[in-house]
């Protein structure tokens, strides 16, 4: 793993909000929660009508619109941003921002 810096992690996880757009113009999506790839047209829920809930009901939802979908880039962010050990890490960067 780690095929990701920091900053392309940071970056990719702003895709997952206000996604209704870039997943309207994708052929499949993936959640770095739940590790699923998908068609977009299984998503049902929608926070605000613009950011994805996918079945597994996590917001966590990325667009092959905007980048390439595979199990490595989720694993990569669901170790980022769901692992116990990212808690920590999230809350450290947070304290230098």
């Amino acid at each position: 793993m780690n095929n990701y810096t920091e900053e392309q992690l940071k970056a990719i996880h702003k895709k997952c909000t206000n996604n209704r757009e870039s997943l309207e113009k994708s052929d499949k999506c993936g959640c770095f929660y739940c590790l699923s790839i998908f068609n977009p047209n299984k998503i049902k829920e929608w926070a605000r009508s613009v950011t994805a809930i996918c079945p597994c009901m996590i917001d966590s939802i990325l667009a092959s619109h905007d980048m390439k979908i595979d199990k490595n880039l989720l694993e990569e962010m669901h170790e980022r941003y769901f692992s116990p050990s990212s808690s920590r890490v999230i809350l450290e960067a947070r304290k230098k921002e």
